[in-house]
């Protein structure tokens, strides 16, 4: 069962279309939303109501039930908060984009097609907190300045000194096929010659939307995906080993040119890449804390079961 901490980790819970995926859930396609506030089993425990909508225990998996109790109070508390803002979400006009609704609808039906349950409450939740997603993010984007960036930067100066760092060579494409043919070539070239061989099949398979950059990445304030996953793991001189599939449907290769660790701090310009997204997470993180506690002073909450 995925945890639901919405206050600490709500980047990683957002960016998850199975957040609240329940797959003990007995529910058909015909569900709508006025069901949502009935469980799905004759021998159900209410959790917890808020603002007159039920929170049932059917709605999670099986591993509920093996939760120390201490760990399934904190998991209705956090189902409470996740509730209260897709509440809130439910009132904004991005909670009506038809183009928001349909992309979370086909998130959905892929995960069907994988043999796993997508409900209307898992959809109402997705949806809901995708828009809080969003909301927060402009918020912190917003209101982020230089000069909290400057001061995160100098009160930190020197941890930086010995930063690790890849230097590496990213190649997109448009095609998974073009990126097997260079992975296909780079396996037969000799181990001085594959970097060559990189750059010289990567410029024959580019396209207007192909690319090939030379980037330098620190191990500092990087959001956790497929990629930098992949770029972390690579030494000096060696490639991923299969094509990386993005979420706009392009597919990246990496090189890996060089690895190591900073002898001296990087300038401020260096890491303001870094350093905006942590400043951007926490904003993100204290709007959806600050607004989840502006939203208890008017709600009515019940936690119906303590375990």
């Amino acid at each position: 069962m995925r945890k639901k901490y919405i206050t600490l980790s709500l980047i990683t819970i957002l960016s998850s279309a199975t957040m609240l995926q329940a797959n003990d859930v007995k529910s058909s396609p015909e569900t709508t939303l006025s069901d949502l506030n009935q469980s799905s089993k004759k021998t159900d425990t209410l959790l917890a109501t808020v603002n007159g909508h039920k929170i049932w225990e059917s709605y999670f998996d099986k591993s509920f039930s093996k939760l120390s109790p201490e760990k399934k109070n904190r998991t209705i508390n956090n189902i409470v908060d996740a509730e209260l803002l897709v509440q809130y979400a439910s009132k904004q006009p991005l909670f009506k984009d038809k183009q928001l609704q349909e992309k979370v609808k086909s998130d959905g039906e892929k995960l069907k097609s994988q043999g796993k349950k997508f409900t209307e409450q898992d959809y109402r939740m997705v949806l809901g907190l995708k828009v809080i997603n969003h909301l927060a993010e402009s918020f912190a984007k917003k209101s982020i300045t230089d000069e909290e960036l400057k001061e995160y930067y100098n009160k930190r100066k020197k941890n930086f000194k010995n930063l690790p760092f890849v230097d590496y060579i990213v190649a997109t494409l448009n095609s998974k096929e073009d990126a097997e043919k260079i992975l296909k070539a780079m396996k037969k070239a000799k181990k001085s010659e594959q970097k060559e061989t990189f750059l010289k099949l990567t410029k024959k398979y580019t396209t207007e939307k192909s690319k090939i950059d030379v980037n330098r990445e620190y191990k500092f304030g990087v959001p956790r995906t497929p990629f930098t996953a992949n770029l972390f793991q690579l030494k000096k001189g060696s490639y991923t080993q299969k094509p990386i599939e993005m979420p706009n449907k392009t597919y990246k290769l990496i090189y890996c040119t060089d690895k190591g660790e900073l002898t001296k701090a990087p300038t401020e310009k260096d890491l303001k890449k870094n350093i905006r997204f942590i400043v951007e997470y926490k904003k993100k993180l204290d709007w959806v804390h600050n607004k989840i506690e502006e939203l208890k002073k008017e709600a009515k909450i019940k936690i119906e079961k303590k375990f």
